[in-house]
């Protein structure tokens, strides 16, 4: 769990239903957290998708279909 209300962790947001940014969570997995789990590999922003779809997770893309980034989430 996280200390400060404002910055909920993934988990927290994943029961939020806050939309996950899909190139912030394969970085986070990528920087050390696949390795805790025994995995010796990077996972790609398609993987990630196809698994938060699977769980039936929001997620979305930084760029919008226009390839502009996105100002709010």
């Amino acid at each position: 769990r996280s200390d400060d209300a404002s910055r909920p962790s993934w988990y927290e947001k994943m029961l939020l239903y806050d939309p996950v940014v899909l190139e912030d969570l394969t970085g986070w997995l990528n920087a050390g957290q696949l390795t805790r789990v025994g995995y010796d590999g990077e996972v790609s922003p398609l993987d990630v998708k196809k698994w938060c779809e699977s769980k039936s997770l929001c997620c979305l893309w930084r760029e919008n279909l226009r390839g502009r980034e996105r100002k709010r989430y």
